[in-house]
Protein backbone atom coordinates (compact mmCIF):
# COMPACT_ATOMS: atom_id res chain seq x y z
CA UNK A 1 0.00 0.00 0.00
CA UNK A 2 2.84 2.59 0.77
CA UNK A 3 4.47 1.79 -2.99
CA UNK A 4 1.09 2.45 -3.93
CA UNK A 5 1.28 5.92 -2.44
CA UNK A 6 4.51 6.41 -3.26
CA UNK A 7 4.13 5.84 -6.68
CA UNK A 8 1.15 8.16 -6.87
CA UNK A 9 2.60 11.00 -5.69
CA UNK A 10 5.75 10.46 -7.57
CA UNK A 11 3.42 11.20 -10.45
CA UNK A 12 1.46 13.48 -9.25
CA UNK A 13 5.04 15.52 -8.67
CA UNK A 14 5.83 14.78 -12.42
CA UNK A 15 2.30 15.78 -13.64
CA UNK A 16 2.98 19.07 -11.90
CA UNK A 17 6.80 19.63 -12.86
CA UNK A 18 5.83 18.70 -16.44
CA UNK A 19 3.28 21.72 -16.65
CA UNK A 20 5.61 24.17 -14.96
CA UNK A 21 7.98 23.27 -17.15
CA UNK A 22 5.81 23.82 -19.85
CA UNK A 23 4.52 27.05 -19.04
CA UNK A 24 8.27 27.82 -18.80
CA UNK A 25 8.72 27.18 -22.58
CA UNK A 26 5.99 28.72 -23.80
CA UNK A 27 7.13 32.18 -21.84
CA UNK A 28 9.97 31.69 -23.60
CA UNK A 29 8.85 30.78 -26.65
CA UNK A 30 6.81 34.50 -26.19
CA UNK A 31 10.31 36.16 -25.43
CA UNK A 32 11.87 35.00 -28.80
CA UNK A 33 9.02 35.80 -30.71
CA UNK A 34 8.78 39.64 -29.25
CA UNK A 35 12.43 39.95 -29.66
CA UNK A 36 12.35 38.84 -33.45
CA UNK A 37 9.24 41.09 -34.32
CA UNK A 38 10.69 43.99 -36.66
CA UNK A 39 9.80 47.38 -37.11
CA UNK A 40 9.49 48.42 -40.67
CA UNK A 41 12.30 50.87 -41.83
CA UNK A 42 11.54 54.26 -40.43
CA UNK A 43 7.88 54.27 -39.13
CA UNK A 44 9.17 53.38 -35.39
CA UNK A 45 10.92 57.08 -35.73
CA UNK A 46 8.11 58.94 -37.75
CA UNK A 47 6.93 61.44 -36.36
CA UNK A 48 3.88 61.29 -37.96
CA UNK A 49 3.82 57.94 -37.31
CA UNK A 50 2.28 55.90 -34.22
CA UNK A 51 1.78 52.52 -32.85
CA UNK A 52 -1.52 51.77 -31.59
CA UNK A 53 -2.24 48.45 -30.25
CA UNK A 54 -0.27 46.49 -33.10
CA UNK A 55 -0.58 49.01 -36.38
CA UNK A 56 1.28 52.11 -37.01
CA UNK A 57 -0.79 54.71 -37.66
CA UNK A 58 0.34 57.93 -40.16
CA UNK A 59 -0.27 60.89 -41.55
CA UNK A 60 1.06 63.72 -43.59
CA UNK A 61 -0.33 67.16 -42.83
CA UNK A 62 1.31 68.29 -45.48
CA UNK A 63 0.27 66.18 -48.53
CA UNK A 64 -2.80 64.38 -47.21
CA UNK A 65 -5.28 67.36 -47.38
CA UNK A 66 -4.08 68.59 -51.05
CA UNK A 67 -6.53 67.54 -52.84
CA UNK A 68 -8.31 64.12 -52.44
CA UNK A 69 -5.99 61.40 -52.33
CA UNK A 70 -6.08 58.07 -50.60
CA UNK A 71 -4.01 56.05 -47.64
CA UNK A 72 -2.33 54.37 -50.41
CA UNK A 73 -0.66 57.42 -52.15
CA UNK A 74 -0.78 58.94 -48.30
CA UNK A 75 1.24 55.82 -46.70
CA UNK A 76 4.11 56.33 -50.01
CA UNK A 77 4.78 59.99 -49.72
CA UNK A 78 6.06 59.05 -46.17
CA UNK A 79 8.22 55.65 -47.44
CA UNK A 80 5.99 53.43 -46.36
CA UNK A 81 2.92 50.97 -47.28
CA UNK A 82 -0.61 50.85 -46.80
CA UNK A 83 -1.66 47.75 -44.86
CA UNK A 84 -3.29 44.96 -46.89
CA UNK A 85 -5.49 43.74 -44.35
CA UNK A 86 -9.46 45.86 -45.02
CA UNK A 87 -10.28 43.94 -42.15
CA UNK A 88 -7.82 44.47 -39.63
CA UNK A 89 -7.60 48.02 -40.79
CA UNK A 90 -11.31 48.69 -40.01
CA UNK A 91 -11.26 46.72 -36.67
CA UNK A 92 -8.35 48.88 -35.01
CA UNK A 93 -10.50 51.89 -35.25
CA UNK A 94 -14.09 50.96 -35.46
CA UNK A 95 -14.98 52.23 -31.68
CA UNK A 96 -14.98 55.43 -30.40
CA UNK A 97 -12.19 54.34 -27.56
CA UNK A 98 -9.79 53.24 -30.52
CA UNK A 99 -10.78 56.51 -32.44
CA UNK A 100 -9.47 58.49 -29.56
CA UNK A 101 -6.51 56.79 -28.81
CA UNK A 102 -5.30 57.05 -32.04
CA UNK A 103 -5.64 60.63 -31.37
CA UNK A 104 -3.94 60.89 -28.30
CA UNK A 105 -1.09 58.73 -29.90
CA UNK A 106 -0.61 61.21 -32.88
CA UNK A 107 -0.81 64.06 -30.61
CA UNK A 108 -3.48 64.70 -32.92
CA UNK A 109 -4.60 68.64 -31.25
CA UNK A 110 -9.11 68.37 -31.41
CA UNK A 111 -11.54 71.40 -30.47
CA UNK A 112 -14.19 69.17 -30.30
CA UNK A 113 -14.92 65.22 -28.74
CA UNK A 114 -13.35 62.81 -31.73
CA UNK A 115 -16.44 60.99 -33.24
CA UNK A 116 -17.89 57.52 -34.79
CA UNK A 117 -20.13 57.44 -36.95
CA UNK A 118 -21.11 55.46 -40.67
CA UNK A 119 -18.61 57.91 -42.36
CA UNK A 120 -17.89 55.98 -45.32
CA UNK A 121 -14.63 57.87 -46.32
CA UNK A 122 -13.68 58.60 -42.52
CA UNK A 123 -11.62 55.49 -41.32
CA UNK A 124 -9.88 57.51 -39.81
CA UNK A 125 -9.76 61.33 -40.67
CA UNK A 126 -8.85 63.97 -39.58
CA UNK A 127 -11.15 66.98 -39.63
CA UNK A 128 -8.93 70.22 -40.22
CA UNK A 129 -12.19 72.35 -41.67
CA UNK A 130 -15.02 74.61 -40.33
CA UNK A 131 -12.96 75.52 -37.38
CA UNK A 132 -13.18 72.38 -36.01
CA UNK A 133 -10.33 69.67 -35.11
CA UNK A 134 -11.42 66.17 -34.52
CA UNK A 135 -10.58 63.06 -35.49
CA UNK A 136 -13.31 60.97 -37.30
CA UNK A 137 -13.51 56.89 -37.33
CA UNK A 138 -15.92 55.02 -38.82
CA UNK A 139 -18.81 52.15 -38.16
CA UNK A 140 -19.19 51.32 -42.26
CA UNK A 141 -17.19 48.62 -42.97
CA UNK A 142 -16.54 49.11 -46.49
CA UNK A 143 -14.43 52.72 -45.64
CA UNK A 144 -11.20 50.83 -45.84
CA UNK A 145 -11.84 50.23 -49.50
CA UNK A 146 -13.82 53.62 -50.00
CA UNK A 147 -9.92 55.44 -48.67
CA UNK A 148 -7.20 53.34 -50.36
CA UNK A 149 -7.36 55.81 -53.37
CA UNK A 150 -9.97 58.78 -52.73
CA UNK A 151 -10.73 60.80 -49.30
CA UNK A 152 -13.61 63.43 -48.78
CA UNK A 153 -10.68 66.68 -49.10
CA UNK A 154 -10.21 69.12 -47.34
CA UNK A 155 -9.13 66.13 -44.33
CA UNK A 156 -6.34 65.17 -43.14
CA UNK A 157 -6.50 61.21 -43.47
CA UNK A 158 -5.01 59.18 -40.95
CA UNK A 159 -3.91 56.00 -42.05
CA UNK A 160 -2.62 52.01 -41.09
CA UNK A 161 0.56 52.21 -42.75
CA UNK A 162 4.09 49.56 -42.37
Amino acid sequence: MRRAIWWMGAALLLVACGQEIAQEKEERLVQRSEALTVEPAGIATNSHCAKVGRIYWCYDPDYSTAGTVGCTAMCESIGQRLIRNDTKWFNAQNSLAECNAIATALELTTDEANSYSSYAYACAEYLLTLGSRKLQCSSDSSCPDSVKTAHDGGQGLVCPCH
